[in-house]
């Protein structure tokens, strides 16, 4: 049995399929993959996030013990009430919860925020915000958890829409609890 004429033949490889041979030569680095491309000064890159990361079996009932006693608010998805996961929220946090928001829609916008901003800090200004969902959900509550000098939401849009860091005089710890695979809002601010 001989090889297709076009690749070579090296020990091992004698009868091989010509893409079968090819894909093995590139991987014992007979063929090398073509250098990354420059790297621009814009391209530069950091990342640091020192949070406590937990998850597999058993990480949800791990809750209590990550708030330390601290009092909560859940932030939610509306479906979490019928899926019992908002039932057992409730069991578990007991006397530690004091409020839910389970209005979070799909994508809402920044009037959504606007609208319940300076009720949710009047009430849960002490509190950790626990945001239990996907993107939406997590994202909604980084927007809440702000608070800007004048206490006014539209001074966090204004920064927004300029292109700069929203001016902050407090945040409120965030506990972020993925519903969803892949949304990535859990780790990014």
């Amino acid at each position: 049995v001989r090889a297709h004429p076009r690749v070579p033949v090296r020990p091992g490889l004698r009868g091989a399929h010509p893409d079968r041979a090819a894909r093995l030569r590139h991987r014992l680095g007979f063929l090398r993959p073509p250098p990354p491309p420059e790297l621009t000064p814009m391209a530069t890159l950091r990342y640091r996030n020192p949070v406590d990361v937990r998850f597999g079996v058993g990480a949800f009932a791990q809750l209590p013990e990550v708030l330390r006693g601290r009092p909560a608010v859940v932030l939610t998805f509306p479906e979490a009430e019928v899926t019992g996961l908002l039932d057992r929220t409730r069991r578990m946090l007991g006397a530690q919860l004091r409020g839910v928001i389970a209005d979070v829609e799909p994508n809402p916008g920044a009037a959504w925020v606007a609208a319940r901003h300076a009720d949710f800090w009047r009430r849960h200004g002490d509190a950790v915000v626990v945001a239990i969902g996907g993107g939406s959900t997590i994202d909604s509550a980084k927007a809440l958890l702000v608070r800007p000098p004048s206490g006014d939401f539209d001074e966090v849009l204004r920064a927004l829409r300029a292109g700069e860091a929203p001016p902050v005089a407090r945040a409120l710890p965030l506990i972020s609890i993925p519903t969803t695979a892949g949304t990535g809002s859990e780790v990014t601010p």
